[in-house]
């Protein structure tokens, strides 16, 4: 193998890059980065980012010279098909970047709102993010639509910083099915200490053209300075199934291992539905963990390695001063408890399916987390 290909600069294909070069693969690596700059972390962009002045280059994994240094090359367009009989990703400046191996990196984009205006700001990329600095700058009142992890840490970030927030979410709750039901009404209830404002089963039955107001489907009318909509994404899969793979609307189809239907192609991180054997079954995962892991598990494999994979998920949510890890996957637990002080932000809740630890969600309580991690991984490796 001489050539790889990695589509995609975000978490999943910068840091196989970066990992197939640490761990010695001599050949060449290229990596297909469509957005302005140098490949970059989004975690930030709805923390801290938005608010300060720090430049864009911050978000940077490194600087320009580590690419050169290590030869990875950096190809600053979009990648417009793939030529499986050829071995050959066709490049959108209209050249074509053969591979002995591909890793599709492709990650998520948002998803889209019926009847929304094309002015709706979405926070996705360090490009939005640069735009609505200014934006948030001159507001006083916001909207945000979406009470998932983003919205809320937008909401919990821009409450901290002096905006009115309303949030509107179409569930019953905040980060439904995210997260329990215990740990989601104690984080609401937070950010409505916090000034928010929380509009929970709301269903937006129509948007003002202007992106700055929304209908509720019960006639409310609701106005801001800035309307954001944080309502969740969906993996990319366009240029895969145009090659032929099998996709779904969970995702680009893999095994345990990343492989898909081409024995030379494979998928990480966002965009990938792959069987997990901690979940037991194929899964989506959206966080950094997932997408580093995934990727280095191919670089490994690429490199020779034949071990399966088997890390326990785990992400976190910075929302304001509280900060949420989960450890494993709340999908199936059919019971919960709850260790320390909720009044002060203090907790961890523990999700069961049966007898079997599932997952460990705490709030500024980190060494809880560690200690679930290593519960986890060790119940995963004995069962295996």
């Amino acid at each position: 193998m001489q050539r790889v290909v990695i589509i995609g600069g975000g978490q999943a294909g910068a840091h196989g890059a970066m990992h197939l070069r640490a761990r010695g693969f001599m050949g060449e690596i290229h990596l297909v980065h469509a957005e302005p700059g140098l490949p970059y972390q989004r975690p930030p962009l709805s923390k801290t980012f938005i608010l300060d002045e720090s430049p864009p280059e911050s978000l940077d994994f490194r600087p320009a010279g580590f690419y050169e240094k290590e030869r990875i090359t950096l190809h600053p367009t979009k990648a417009v098909a793939i030529d499986r009989a050829r071995g050959e990703v066709q490049l959108g400046d209209g050249t074509g970047l053969a591979y002995d191996a591909l890793i599709l990196a492709l990650g998520a984009a948002p998803r889209p709102l019926p009847g929304a205006p094309s002015s709706l700001l979405m926070l996705r990329t360090r490009e939005d993010a640069l735009r609505l600095r200014p934006r948030i700058a001159a507001s006083r009142e916001v909207l945000i639509v979406g009470g998932g992890f983003i919205g809320c840490e937008l909401a919990a970030a821009l409450a901290g910083a002096g905006r009115k927030v309303r949030l509107i979410e179409a569930q019953d709750e905040v980060m439904q099915g995210r997260v329990s039901p215990l740990t989601a009404r104690l984080l609401r209830e937070a950010l409505e200490a916090e000034g928010v404002e929380v509009l929970r089963a709301a269903r937006i039955a129509a948007w003002d053209e202007d992106g700055l107001g929304v209908r509720l489907a019960d006639g409310r009318a609701l106005r801001a300075d800035l309307l954001l909509a944080a309502t969740g994404v969906a993996p990319e899969t366009a240029l895969a199934a145009e090659a032929g793979l099998a996709v779904s609307p969970s995702g680009i189809e893999a095994g345990a291992d990343f492989r898909i239907l081409d024995p030379a192609i494979f998928a990480v991180g966002d965009c990938v539905f792959a069987h997990n054997l901690f979940a037991g079954g194929p899964v989506r995962l959206e966080s950094v963990q997932h997408a580093t892991d995934s990727a280095r598990h191919v670089a490994e494999l690429l490199l020779g390695a034949s071990a399966p994979y088997r890390k326990v998920p785990w992400f976190w949510s910075d929302q304001g001063k509280r900060r949420l890890q989960i450890a494993g996957l709340i999908a199936g637990c059919d019971a919960f408890r709850i260790e320390g002080d909720p009044g002060a932000m203090s907790f961890s809740v523990y999700g069961y399916r049966g007898e079997e630890l599932r997952c460990v969600e705490s709030v500024n309580r980190p060494a809880d987390h560690i200690r679930a991690r290593k519960a986890l991984t060790e119940a995963l490796d004995a069962a295996s």
